[in-house]
């Protein structure tokens, strides 16, 4: 099993491939921002919309969270793996099961996690949001990993006495990057969010993260 080495010149092609999507995105973004601010119109619709998304909320989590946390950084990831010459072509098949796992554990496991790690430290205060990012990072992100990687090993038909090695491998590589990304940085921003907006902050922050992750738990099987 190899080790993961950025082939840089493919992840800059890849960045540039994907940068006018996210300036397309931010510009929606913002002009969407400015119009619900100057137009009431589009203030009214845009509340009619949001009314009617919280009358669905789960629904909306799981499309959301499959398209973010799955399908968009599975494309991501096997672009990156065409640039560099690792794949041939898009598998749509992959992209079909990573949506699946997207919409699964973002819109299932993390929404759970973050409606009990609210539950247990209430308030809003420093001291409790250092102790669900805390819980967050050492008590559910180590597991939550762990079964990730495990169930990816299976779905990238991986052999079963393999799993125990190649998990613990993957984990002990991608878990310290974790911590630095969100222990150091993101789950700041999301446990600072309302508790409603939690999830789609997260699923925001965790795009490219994702991108990675998917591309980390498919390339040892496809390098063998």
């Amino acid at each position: 099993m190899q080790s993961f080495r950025p082939d840089y010149t493919a992840l800059k092609q890849t960045a540039r491939d994907f940068l006018p999507y996210a300036v397309g995105a931010a510009a929606v973004a913002a002009s969407v921002d400015y119009s619900y601010d100057a137009f009431p119109c589009v203030k009214g619709n845009l509340d009619l919309v949001r009314d009617m998304l919280k009358q669905h909320q789960t629904f909306y989590e799981y499309s959301a969270s499959g398209i973010a946390l799955g399908l968009i950084p599975d494309l991501l990831a096997q672009r990156y793996e065409i640039l560099s010459k690792t794949r041939e072509k898009i598998d749509l098949r992959r992209s079909a099961v990573m949506s699946a796992v997207g919409a699964i554990s973002g819109g299932l496991i993390i929404r759970q996690m973050f409606d009990f790690n609210l539950d247990t430290f209430h308030g809003s205060g420093f001291s409790q949001t250092v102790k669900r990012v805390l819980f967050d990072q050492l008590v559910f992100t180590p597991p939550y990993l762990g079964s990730f990687f495990a169930a990816m090993h299976i779905l990238n038909r991986g052999k079963l006495k393999d799993m125990p090695y190649a998990t613990l491998k993957k984990l002990s590589e991608v878990l310290p990057v974790n911590w630095l990304v969100f222990g150091g940085c993101f789950s700041w921003i999301i446990y600072l969010s309302p508790p409603d907006a939690m999830i789609y902050v997260q699923t925001a922050l965790a795009v490219l993260w994702r991108s990675f992750l998917y591309h980390k738990s498919s390339v040892d099987q496809s390098s063998k």
